[in-house]
């Protein structure tokens, strides 16, 4: 149940819907957690993380690129794909994805030598 809500999210991320899939995305996380499924879990953050930057991205903040504001959206997302990445079970596919999202947050922060690096120590 956690895995399909969570693929939900993904979708619902994907059409742009920004509302609904907090929801999906909370229900998933109780599940996994409460069920202590550690794949589920680190899928469930790695959506909330791509919902996050899908968000940063979608504010006009993000044409101020030294605005605070999108700099903390970015790092937020950055923490909670992070996080997401720290769980055993994962698979190749959703560990290079959420290797690709945190380079791309680091290219957004100007950080380019930890975007390179990302990209360089993905897994093959």
């Amino acid at each position: 149940m956690s895995l399909f809500s969570t693929y939900l999210a993904t979708a619902l991320i994907e059409q742009g819907n920004s509302k609904k899939p907090v929801t999906v995305l909370k229900q998933a996380l109780r599940i996994s957690r409460s069920r202590h499924i550690a794949p589920c879990i680190g899928f469930a953050l790695l959506a909330l993380g791509q919902l996050r930057l899908a968000r940063a991205l979608a504010s006009t903040l993000h044409q101020q690129r030294d605005s605070e504001e999108f700099v903390q959206l970015l790092r937020r997302a950055r923490q909670t794909l992070q996080r997401a990445l720290t769980y055993d079970g994962l698979e190749t596919d959703m560990i290079l994805s959420g290797q690709l999202m945190l380079a791309r947050i680091a290219l957004l922060l100007d950080e380019r030598a930890t975007a390179e690096e990302l990209i360089t120590h993905a897994p093959r």
